[in-house]
């Protein structure tokens, strides 16, 4: 890897870094991607991560709303 692999990551004040280990098909298509958009692995990572997040956390709230709501719906065959 080039020495300046990680000059495309935003340096954050309060940032923690965390050690990954992919798979060489997975980091293959992510070098590929990073390549194509023209950004860093990375970077590509971080807003990978960040998105998930986003996106997983939405689900969670989502699921806890729906167990904690007082009217439920409930669907039924009709004819059964």
């Amino acid at each position: 890897m080039d020495e300046d692999h990680t000059r495309g990551v935003e340096r954050v004040k309060d940032a923690e870094t965390f050690e990954l280990t992919l798979g060489s098909g997975l980091a293959e298509r992510l070098r590929a991607l990073a390549a194509r958009s023209g950004h860093h692995v990375e970077d590509c990572l971080v807003e990978a991560v960040g998105e998930y997040v986003a996106t997983r956390e939405d689900f969670l709230a989502a699921m806890s709303h729906l167990e904690e709501a007082e009217e439920r719906v409930f669907l039924r065959v009709v004819g059964e």
